[in-house]
Formats: structure tokens, C-alpha cells, sequence
């Protein structure tokens, strides 16, 4: 349930892509910008297409293996659909993100996945 993660409201994940402008609104991009926001145990992840339009509603991934899965299967669906980047933004949140970073970027390093740390040292 959306009311349940840090994503209630939608429009406070789109502050973290802001960075990514330069990518956005072009005729022919077809990226998913993702918003993730570690906790301890778990994340709280919602994505967005490059018109700022909800692509996957606002969902709880816990810090476990089936989460892990649960992540890759989302990101292979998007690729499947079509969306050539996969930019992930995730909030530092005093080391609980680091598992989850550290995921992400080993799959930048087998496919179209970007990552950037927010709010290092903050």
C-alpha cells in the first residue's frame, strides 16, 4: 500500500532526479527513473517515466534475497518493455543503503543500470 512508504506522496521522489534532466523529455528516450529510500531492513521504492508519470507505484523491498529478486525481475520486466536506461537514485541513509548499492551497481555492470547516492555524509 502506497500510504505505507516513504512515496505517499509521489511528487517528493521527483526531487531526487534533478540530476537526470538532461536525460529527460526527449522524443525518443524511453528511461525509467527509479526513487529508492533506505531503511533499516528495507527500501521504499517508486519509479517514474520520463514525462513524470508513475510507471510502478510506490512498493516495500525488503533487505533479503527474495527482495533482491523481487528487484531484478521489475528491472528485466522494464527492459523487456522496452526502456533502454534504468536510473536508480537512493537516498543515504547512514550505511542501511549499502547492500542495496552495492546490488545495483554489479547490475550496471551487466546492463543499462545507473546509480547515484544521495545525501552522502548529510
Amino acid at each position: 500500500m502506497v500510504g505505507d512508504t516513504a512515496f505517499y506522496k509521489p511528487e517528493r521522489s521527483l526531487i531526487i532526479f534533478q540530476n537526470f534532466q538532461s536525460y529527460q523529455m526527449s522524443a525518443t528516450n524511453k528511461s525509467m527513473y527509479v526513487g529508492i529510500d533506505c531503511s533499516k531492513g528495507y527500501a521504499d521504492i517508486i519509479a517514474f517515466q520520463c514525462n513524470k508519470e508513475i510507471a510502478e507505484p510506490a512498493f516495500r523491498l525488503y533487505d533479503i534475497n527474495e527482495g533482491y529478486q523481487q528487484l531484478q525481475a521489475l528491472i528485466s520486466r522494464w527492459l523487456a518493455l522496452g526502456y533502454n536506461q534504468i536510473y536508480c537514485g537512493v537516498e543515504g541513509t547512514g550505511g542501511y543503503e549499502n547492500n542495496l548499492v552495492n546490488y545495483l551497481q554489479q547490475m550496471g555492470k551487466k546492463g543499462p543500470v545507473h546509480i547515484a547516492r544521495l545525501n552522502i555524509g548529510l
